[in-house]
C-alpha cells in the first residue's frame, strides 16, 4: 500500500487514553502527516495508539484507520473545536473529498469544551454526526466520506 503512515514512526508518543485523556499533545506529529495529502494525492494514516489532540485538519484522499476501540483520539480539554475539521471548509463548493475514517474511538470530550455539553444517555447514531462534527456534506465541503467501526464516546 502506497503513502501509508505508522503515527507512532512519525513522532506521535500516542501514550493518552481515549476515554480519560492525558498524556503528550500528538496534534503536531499527526497534523504533519495529515499535511501530506495534497503534495502526494493521497495518505493513510494508522492510528497505532490514543492521540490526545487539539483538532486536526483532514485533506482529500485521506483515510484514518485506527487499528481497535482503544486507539483514536481524546480531544485536550478547553480545546473548543472538532476533533476533526475539513482541511478547506466551502459553504459553495465541495472540496474535500473521498475521506475514510476505521474503526477506533473518537472522544471530543465535551465536558472539557466550553459551549459543548452532552447528556450521559445520548444514543451513540447520534454521537458520530456530534463528535465528528468538521464533517458535514455541503455545509463544509466533503463529498465520499465513509466512517467504519469507529465509536463515539464522551465520559
Amino acid at each position: 500500500m502506497k503513502n501509508v503512515f505508522y503515527a507512532s514512526e512519525y513522532g506521535a508518543k500516542l501514550d493518552s487514553n481515549v476515554y480519560t485523556g492525558g498524556g503528550t499533545d500528538d496534534t503536531v506529529a499527526i497534523q504533519r502527516i495529515l499535511d501530506k495529502a495534497p503534495e502526494l494525492g493521497a495518505v493513510h494514516l494508522i492510528v497505532d495508539g490514543a492521540a490526545l489532540v487539539t483538532g486536526l485538519r483532514v485533506y482529500s484522499n485521506t483515510t484514518i484507520e485506527c487499528k481497535n476501540q482503544s486507539h483514536g483520539f481524546f480531544l485536550k480539554d478547553d480545546s473548543n473545536c472538532p476533533i476533526l475539521i475539513n482541511a478547506n471548509p466551502n459553504t459553495e463548493t465541495i472540496i474535500d473529498k473521498n475521506i475514510t475514517l476505521l474503526g477506533g474511538t473518537y472522544n471530543e470530550n465535551n465536558q472539557k469544551q466550553e459551549g459543548c455539553r452532552t447528556q450521559k444517555d445520548e444514543k451513540l447514531d447520534n454521537a458520530l454526526k456530534k463528535k465528528v462534527q468538521g464533517f458535514r456534506h455541503r455545509e463544509n465541503g466533503y463529498d465520499n466520506a465513509v466512517f467504519r467501526r469507529g465509536e463515539c464516546s464522551d465520559p
